[in-house]
């Protein structure tokens, strides 16, 4: 037996490695979509706990820090992966048609450095 390496068990090797690292990046944990998911359920409670027109209850207020808190983590924690990235889209978009106030600058500088890191 030779040490050379041909050709084919260096593309073989690589292959081999490059599949390995694709596994890996694949155990990825981004929360984004799952606190989005919380985040919208959090609002469509806080509607269902109106009482009267009046939100200022314990559960309205309660209900409200906590959805707040989570758009507040979409916002401000970087994305980890394309879904974690799409997920910050579709609060933005969600958030631009209900309110015309919020932190968009930050949202927006946000998901610009999070694209960056995938260049």
């Amino acid at each position: 037996m030779n040490n050379y390496t041909t050709r084919r068990k260096l593309i073989a090797a690589t292959g081999i490695s490059t599949l390995a690292m694709a596994l890996n990046t694949s155990n990825i944990v981004d929360k984004h979509s799952e606190w989005l998911e919380e985040w919208k359920q959090l609002q469509l409670s806080w509607y269902e706990a109106d009482t009267n027109g009046n939100f200022d209850n314990l559960k309205c207020v309660n209900l409200e820090n906590s959805w707040r808190h989570l758009g507040k983590l979409i916002c401000e924690t970087p994305a980890k992966t394309i879904e974690g990235i799409y997920a910050k889209l579709q609060y933005l978009k969600i958030e631009l048609n209900e309110n015309s106030e919020n932190q968009w600058d930050d949202m927006l500088f946000g998901i610009q450095s999070d694209l960056i890191e995938f260049e």
